[in-house]
Formats: C-alpha cells, structure tokens, sequence
C-alpha cells in the first residue's frame, strides 16, 4: 500500500536534486580558469647576458703552429609585448665585446697579436611560443639588427707589427630557438642556444684601411648561448 505522503516526498526530493544539480553547475561556471603565463597582451620587460668561447688552432709542418683564443660577451634589455597567445614583438638594445691573442712568429718577430672589438645594436624582432608544460614555454625568435662600434687589430705592415683602429657599422639576420621556464607566474628564466642566420660588418679608418667580416653561422656551433630572466606584466 502506497502512502500518502509518497507524492510529496518525490517533489521535495525532486526539488533537491534540481537544487543541487544547478548550485554544482553554478560552481562550475564561475570557477576561474587557470590562467596562462604567457598570453595576449602581457609585456616583456628582462635582461639577457651572452657569450660564446671559440679556440682557432693551426698545425704548420713548416712554420709554427698557432692558437688564437676568442671570447665574446655582451648584455641586452629587452621589452616587448604579446600581439596573442602565441605571438609576441620585441625591441633588444644591446652591447658586446669580443677580445682575440693569437702568438704568432713572422721572420725575427715573435710576438702576440690581440684583436679587440666592441658593438652597440639595436634588434627589433618578433617571437613565437609554444606551451609545452605547466611552467616551461619552447619559443622561436626571428631577429633582424643595426649596429656601431669600434675595432683595433694588430698586423704585420713589412717587418713591423702595427695597430689598426676603425669604426664599424654592420647588419645582420637571425633566427634562434629556445626555452622559458616560470619560477613564478610573473617571473621567468630563458635561455637561447645557437642561432641560424647572416650577418656583415664593415669598418674603415682616416687612412683608408678596411675591414669586411662576412658571417653565416648555423645551428650546428651551439657554442653561442644567452641567458637571461624576463618579466611578464
């Protein structure tokens, strides 16, 4: 036998369920979503530190070997801004230095050769990212840069060793991979290795002396690093 209490105990419970299905919706839908590090309309403001080491060393069977040590070193400040989630353009200013010794041996001169080069540029580019895990980004930057500085350079001019100082100016493209990592949600450690790209450097002094450097460098000299942290706003 069917109470009579049944119907309105199928309504309350009925009502209660509706009830709670909707508060567990509600709670569904204003709950935040996780919000990305990197996303449309962040800015970039950080600092970068570079160096790359090379050694250059020639085996002569009828003269003397030599070794030229290369180390180059500069910082750069960066500030861009997310155009989406993906895309983001920058501006790099940037400073460098580059100091070469080779010991070198030509006729009764025994001495050491020091090349001493130094560049102030300026890199607009443009970079993409690509989320790989909860705190660590894969990013790809196309760079396009000017620059001026200054060169002096050791030779050999007859039987004396003289010194070459010019004024340089060049041009160059770039592309290189690297990685982001957040430490925080704001704050980020990169690190670009290698680069693929073309550049040219030219310089000439009062006396008519120049100097044009060529460069294509690849992905394959991963001797070339930067590091640096960046700020998300």
């Amino acid at each position: 036998m069917v109470s009579r209490h049944t119907p309105a105990r199928l309504i309350l419970f009925t009502l209660a369920l509706t009830a709670s299905i909707n508060i567990h919706a509600q709670d569904t839908v204003d709950e935040p979503a996780e919000e990305l590090s990197i996303r449309k309309g962040k800015v970039l403001l950080g600092s970068y530190f570079n160096f790359s080491i090379a050694t250059v060393e020639k085996t002569r069977a009828n003269s003397l070997d030599t070794k030229s040590d290369v180390l180059k070193a500069g910082i750069n400040l960066t500030g861009g801004k997310m155009l989406s989630d993906h895309w983001g353009i920058l501006l790099i200013a940037g400073y460098s230095q580059s100091s070469t010794t080779t010991p070198v041996s030509v006729g009764s001169i025994n001495t050491v050769f020091e090349d001493f080069k130094e560049d102030y540029t300026i890199a607009p580019a443009v970079r993409y990212y690509k989320l790989i895990s909860d705190a660590t980004y894969f990013f790809v930057q196309g760079t396009v840069f000017v620059s001026r500085g200054s060169s002096t350079s050791d030779e050999i001019n007859g039987n004396n060793k003289v010194n070459v100082k010019l004024k340089t100016q060049g041009f160059g493209v770039g592309i290189s991979p690297g990685f982001s990592y957040f430490m925080t949600d704001k704050l980020s450690t990169e690190i670009s290795i290698g680069v693929l790209g073309y550049s040219i450097i030219s310089g000439e002094d009062d006396q008519g002396n120049k100097t044009v450097a060529k460069t294509f460098q690849s992905l394959l000299y991963l001797n070339s690093v930067s590091l640096g942290f960046v700020y998300y706003l």
